[in-house]
């Protein structure tokens, strides 16, 4: 069940802050010195961003809430749908960061 927070969470806060992540996990994986290179290839995390983007862009989940457009306006009478998606989303974006942090404090 989502928390309190991804509740009142939109759609496109949780989507941009997942996209800056991967930018983010990104740009660790391809710094000189990064010592998970054989297990987080940039091209892996390329294509992730690629595939990320494409999903965001055709749900509509980086639009404003308010437009008719948007994930969140889409599923206003679907809560459970939209719980689900929100909490995939959310550990999506917890599991990016995550990995960004451990490419960049690994000790080879």
């Amino acid at each position: 069940m989502a928390g309190p927070e991804t509740l009142r969470a939109t759609f496109a806060t949780i989507a941009v802050g997942c996209r800056e992540a991967i930018i983010k996990l990104l740009a660790a994986a391809t710094a000189e010195g990064c010592c998970v290179k054989e297990f987080l290839t940039s091209r892996d995390v390329q294509l992730m961003e690629e595939r990320y983007n494409q999903w965001a862009g055709n749900m509509g989940a980086l639009q404003d809430a308010n437009s008719p457009l948007s994930l969140d306006y889409r599923l206003r009478n679907a809560p459970l749908v939209r719980d689900s998606i929100l909490n995939t989303l959310t550990d999506l974006d917890n599991s990016v960061k995550a990995g960004k942090d451990l490419s960049t404090i690994v000790i080879c």
